[in-house]
């Protein structure tokens, strides 16, 4: 949606060269005068010295008038999307976190269960018995290293885009070392902050669901 105030200015100057070709003639009225008791005894005619840019600048006038009339209801619209997309985006976001905290404490389970008695033993001696746990303390404890699994399903998509970018600058700016070499830390920062970017937008609900133990 574009911004209220380049409508505006798109507007006023479609309105100004509408001006600029328009050419208003005062006219008699072909009656006799005052024969029209009061009322205005002459007219105006309108005329513009190119009637195709006229009319197209008519539409465009009357397009962009809608548009800012309706600018309030279409914003308030868009806006009721955006954070009616950003509560399913956050939802589906603790959920994996969820699902995943749970997967990495299943996982410790069972491979503890798949000791034999000696080891089983050994990991009691060294307190490495996993505990019973709670959701909450699942969250807890497994929650940060959820994030990680989540990203891990885009981490080989995110670096394969990383290495065909260095490659293709490699083959660019072979003859010159010094520009390649900034090339490429240019590069691998920009990854590296989409996946840092990545784990700050996770990082707030792992640490809210920690404290509020709403896992389910």
């Amino acid at each position: 949606m574009r911004p209220l105030n380049d409508l505006k200015r798109e507007l006023a100057q479609y309105e100004n060269e509408l001006a600029s070709i328009t050419r208003k003639t005062q006219k008699d009225t072909p009656f006799p005068l005052h024969a029209l008791d009061g009322h205005s005894e002459s007219y105006t005619v309108t005329s513009y010295t190119d009637n195709t840019r006229a009319s197209y600048l008519q539409k465009q006038i009357a397009a962009l008038k809608s548009q800012i009339n309706s600018y309030a209801r279409d914003a308030e619209t868009i806006r009721e999307v955006q954070q009616r997309k950003e509560m399913e985006d956050y939802e589906e976001a603790k959920a994996d976190i969820v699902a995943y905290a749970h997967s990495l404490y299943a996982e410790k389970i069972d491979a503890y269960m798949e000791l034999n008695f000696w080891g089983k033993a050994k990991a009691l001696f060294h307190g490495k018995k996993p505990k019973k746990l709670t959701d909450q303390q699942v969250i807890q404890e497994y929650g940060d290293q959820a994030i990680d699994k989540i990203l891990a399903s885009g981490v080989e998509k995110h670096n394969a885009d990383k290495e065909y970018q260095i490659e293709q600058a490699k083959m660019k700016y072979a003859d010159n070392p010094e520009e390649l070499a900034k090339i490429i830390e240019g590069i691998e920062q920009y990854y590296d902050k989409q996946y840092e970017d990545a784990k700050g937008y996770y990082k707030p609900i792992v640490d809210i669901l920690k404290e509020d133990g709403r896992s389910r």
